[in-house]
């Protein structure tokens, strides 16, 4: 017989980059995944996930952002970009890529995922 589990999904979003690398920093196992987009430019969005992936490397990065190509593969890499959303944000999609990203290699499950980071 197959035993079933729900995974319950604790979100956390900032507003403000800086509240972002503050508590990646203060509490650094806290998070699975992060969700990391900017409204303003996928630049923007890209030096967060770069100061993120700085303090927290094992921690697959999930960009949200209007357009790829404003980031070239080996800037994505560095930032430790697993995987890109295109905004508008789809729920599906997101839900998808951070699946993804979550049953990556070396993911151990936890009793809730402590997951997503959203910068608006």
């Amino acid at each position: 017989m197959r035993k079933c589990w729900r995974r319950s999904v604790e979100p956390v979003g900032f507003t403000r980059a800086d509240d972002a690398v503050a508590a990646c920093r203060a509490i650094p196992k806290k998070f699975d995944a992060l969700l990391v987009g900017h409204r303003a430019s996928a630049v923007s969005a890209l030096d967060l996930a770069v100061a993120l992936h700085e303090i927290v490397p094992e921690v697959p990065i999930v960009l949200a952002t209007a357009s790829a190509d404003e980031s070239d593969a080996d800037a994505l890499v560095a930032a430790g970009v697993s995987e890109i959303v295109h905004r508008p944000l789809i729920s599906a999609e997101i839900a998808a890529a951070l699946a993804r990203c979550l049953r990556g290699p070396g993911f151990a499950p936890v009793s809730y995922a402590r997951n997503a980071f959203s910068q608006n």
